[in-house]
């Protein structure tokens, strides 16, 4: 009977972690899906990049809300590659190979991806700026 109880044990301990690995590979799929948000935004963004001085100025804003937008939802990035990581670590030994293989490879895919949009914004932020300063130097010398 101690043995029946011990399996029962153990075969709920891996349901267990298999629907928590399921959980978790599904929000990273959200979090994906919301980085594409950021890349439609950054695209609409770099698009509205114009010379003229008032264009340049939209741009700036923009560039500006996008980051304090990617500033909010490093929090729920770095949250969620803390909990893969703690169920990776603890239920290594409960998950099948494959699925275990997955979450880390959604894992790497999340962090990837948003240091990629992350590096996009930088990038804009400092081409906007150029822009700026260029308007600036503009300016000062048709007085």
């Amino acid at each position: 009977m101690q043995q029946v109880w011990e399996n029962h044990k153990e075969i709920t301990k891996r349901d267990s972690a298999i629907r928590e690995a399921m959980n978790q590979q599904a929000q990273i799929g959200n979090l994906m899906s919301d980085l594409s948000g950021f890349e439609e935004q950054i695209y609409r963004t770099h698009l509205s990049f114009d010379l003229n001085r008032p264009g340049a100025e939209g741009a700036s804003r923009n560039v500006q809300d996008l980051r304090s937008d990617l500033d909010s939802y490093a929090e729920k990035v770095r949250l969620k590659l803390e909990t893969v990581d703690r169920l990776c670590h603890e239920g290594a030994d409960t998950l099948t190979p494959e699925q275990f293989a997955e979450l880390k490879e959604a894992r790497a895919r999340l962090e990837r991806n948003y240091e990629a949009v992350v590096r996009t914004v930088e990038n804009l932020q400092t081409r906007n700026t150029s822009r700026t300063n260029y308007w600036l130097n503009v300016q000062q010398h048709s007085w």
